[in-house]
């Protein structure tokens, strides 16, 4: 037992990520992203999405908002959209017709996704400019399963976090089972 034990620990430590720091990502809509680029931000929100995802399409507004307001105070908004499943036409034509203005990066190989352990869309993983997690899970709690959502609004999960991350809070909410379309 303690030898199969043993062999379960080194296979699963072979698996080692990189760090973050190290990850680049080629961008659909702006330049190519680097953790290292990024200077004095406070923290990256990593928003992973899916041009057909009915979730991922409602929520463009919200994160165009959110982008706006907290940019400029030190939080970094990068959409992502993971594997090969879109051609960049249909990414393109996402970021268009909902007029995403934030970044949106081509995480080919779903490191991202492997990173932060993401598997449904939207789904945001919040970390600080070191790799380390603050918050992973939905933007709010509109969605209580796929498909069923709350007629209002009660939780406005990554706006608080972004709130307590530009007034140097500790987060308080670190994470929330996202609820959405699942990522292939």
């Amino acid at each position: 037992m303690r030898s199969w034990l043993f062999l379960l620990i080194i296979f699963l430590c072979s698996f080692q990520q990189a760090p973050l720091e190290s990850l680049s990502f080629p961008s659909y809509n702006s330049k190519a992203f680097s953790l290292k680029d990024l200077g004095t931000k406070k923290a990256i929100a990593f928003v992973f999405l899916m041009p057909d995802c009915p979730f991922c399409q409602r929520y463009t507004k919200t994160l165009n908002q959110l982008h706006k307001d907290y940019s400029a105070k030190g939080i970094q908004l990068e959409g992502v959209i993971t594997g090969d499943l879109y051609t960049d036409s249909e990414v393109r034509d996402f970021i268009k017709e909902y007029k995403i203005s934030f970044p949106v990066l081509h995480d080919q190989n779903k490191k991202l996704a492997r990173y932060f352990r993401v598997d449904v869309s939207p789904s945001v993983a919040v970390s600080d400019m070191k790799g380390k997690l603050l918050y992973k899970g939905l933007i709010d709690n509109w969605p209580v399963t796929p498909g069923k959502t709350r007629q209002f609004i009660t939780s406005n999960y990554l706006k608080d976090v972004f709130d307590q991350v530009v007034t140097d809070r500790p987060v308080t909410i670190k994470n929330t089972e996202a609820v959405g379309c699942i990522l292939e």
